[in-house]
């Protein structure tokens, strides 16, 4: 059986010929159909290739995310699409633009530890403008993704950083943590970790595990009560905890008003997808929490 990494590469071979146009448009109906939405009639040709990508590559529901991301980081390169988290916008603070509330949510997320001489994984670290971020005050930042392009576009971008490296891999892939370890960061990316503290606990047993770990994450309510006892079960103690959705909600209204005119086709991919998570977000369907725990002892 093919392992997800082998399937990212063969989808990043088949999506790297397509044209930017192409590819664009082909990120936004998976965008579309990722929220139950139709895309527009006239691009019935961009929805049917995409159903043969999907029936070419897609064995479950992981292999589709990672057609989903492999098309995006096809479609928009880094200065159209640094970020791909929700932000955060607090009371009292007035941010420049968008992206300046996705780089707050890191350093909100990590408010309550000192980078400072820390060995730092992040796991899923999509296009490293996050991982560059920690980079700028932590000893070493190591980025682990499983989307070739997203990696390939990181390791282009910060190749000159001497701190940071990126590697095309899946997060249980403990032999490409960086040694000594000692802070595990992981925004917006648990959701789609299969498995997450089973993860950790193979990495307890081999002697890779942190001291420290930072989330930053959407889930259902009901997914996040589960995952906390989870974390406790396994011997987590959870130094910090707080809900921060009404200061996402606020981020991600700031980011649509922000783009009323979706004149280019990143700005539509963005609005298109911060509209469906904010109906998400005011519903109840979706919390967004951080937290800071510490592992357990060897």
């Amino acid at each position: 059986m093919k392992t997800l990494t082998q399937y990212s590469l063969e989808i990043h071979q088949s999506v790297a010929s397509v044209p930017r146009n192409k590819a664009r448009m082909l990120a936004l109906v998976a965008c579309f159909t990722e929220f139950g939405l139709k895309a527009p009639a006239e691009w019935a040709d961009v929805s049917n290739d995409l159903a043969r990508l999907r029936e070419l590559h897609c064995v479950d529901l992981q292999s589709e995310l990672l057609l989903n991301y492999e098309l995006l980081a096809a479609a928009f390169d880094l200065d159209e699409m640094p970020f791909l988290n929700h932000g955060i916008l607090e009371m009292g603070y007035a941010p420049v633009n968008f992206r300046e509330c996705q780089e707050r949510l890191y350093d909100v997320a990590l408010s309550e530890v000192d980078l400072q001489d820390k060995t730092v994984v992040e796991l899923g670290s999509g296009r490293g403008t996050g991982a560059a971020r920690l980079a700028m005050k932590a000893k070493m930042v190591v980025g682990i993704d499983p989307v070739a392009g997203a990696v390939h576009a990181a390791n282009g971008k910060w190749s000159n950083v001497q701190n940071l490296k990126f590697c095309h891999a899946t997060a249980d892939a403990i032999d490409v943590w960086p040694d000594n370890c000692n802070l595990i960061v992981c925004i917006e990316c648990v959701h789609a970790i299969p498995n997450f503290v089973e993860l950790l606990e193979n990495a307890r047993l081999k002697n890779q595990i942190a001291p420290l770990m930072v989330i930053a994450d959407a889930v259902q309510i009901s997914r996040l009560t589960d995952f906390r006892k989870k974390l406790q079960l396994a011997g987590w103690l959870e130094v910090f905890f707080e809900d921060i959705t009404e200061a996402v909600i606020k981020s991600v209204t700031y980011a649509i008003a922000s783009m009323p005119h979706a004149s280019s086709m990143a700005d539509m991919f963005i609005t298109t997808r911060l509209k469906m998570r904010l109906i998400q977000y005011q519903s109840g369907q979706l919390v967004y929490f951080r937290g800071v725990w510490e592992s357990p002892r060897q």
